[in-house]
């Protein structure tokens, strides 16, 4: 087994674990308000620190570590601060395509971008108060039925999502991404990942572009070593 597929091996069984997400988890005085969450970076860091130490924070410590307001969604610079602050070396870079950050998503380690969540590939046949799943503007998540997103309505604005690995299927290159907004009472869904198209990835960080001008992402500097 090579080390590229050891490293992609464990990411995914991590995935697989499913209570990586902003809802569900003990209270987290720190990223709710009005009843809502905003701890999608936060949940985001969570997993990546998982990854990388086998160590889980909750969602407070991780705000703790940012030094970002309480209430407050996160900036790309809280969350480095919170990776940094984690032992974890990474940067924050603009620009990247799809198929860049998919490659060292895969070459070193999880990396954590941007997206305007409306763009988020959609839940396939998925029924959201009055709201069915059409897939647009971006399609539907793999496995169909499966996985997604699920909020059809609602919040359409900045939110960090974990691109955790790739790999090449034949000519396509597939991407596993964790979408940190499931497992609250309206989306109880807790898929493992979901399995998306480069394409898909250049449209979600495209989305985000035409919001601040820029994709942005947060990347490792080193390669991720997988546990003996």
């Amino acid at each position: 087994m090579s080390t590229e597929q050891a490293r992609r091996i464990h990411v995914l069984r991590i995935l697989a674990k499913r209570n990586g997400y902003q809802w569900g988890q003990p209270p987290a005085t720190t990223t709710l308000v009005k009843g809502g969450s905003v701890a999608c970076g936060d949940a985001s860091v969570q997993l990546v620190a998982r990854i990388w130490t086998g160590r889980r924070y909750s969602l407070d410590a991780i705000r703790r570590l940012s030094r970002a307001p309480h209430d407050q969604p996160t900036s790309a610079a809280d969350l480095v601060t919170a990776l940094h602050r984690l032992g974890l070396d990474y940067l924050v870079v603009t620009g990247y395509s799809a198929s860049r950050l998919a490659r060292i998503a895969r070459e070193r380690g999880p990396v954590i971008a941007l997206e305007s969540y409306s763009h988020h590939p959609e839940w396939f046949g998925y029924r959201y108060g009055l709201t069915k799943a059409d897939g647009q503007p971006n399609g539907y998540s793999r496995p169909r039925g499966a996985s997604g997103k699920t909020q059809l309505s609602g919040f359409t604005g900045g939110h960090w999502f974990v691109i955790a690995t790739s790999r090449r299927v034949e000519r396509r290159v597939l991407c596993d991404i964790r979408d940190p907004n499931h497992a609250s009472r309206l989306r109880p869904e807790r898929p493992a990942w979901d399995r998306l198209s480069l394409s898909q990835l250049d449209a979600m960080l495209d989305s985000r572009k035409a919001v601040t001008g820029y994709a942005t992402a947060i990347i490792p500097s080193r390669r991720l070593e997988v546990p003996a």
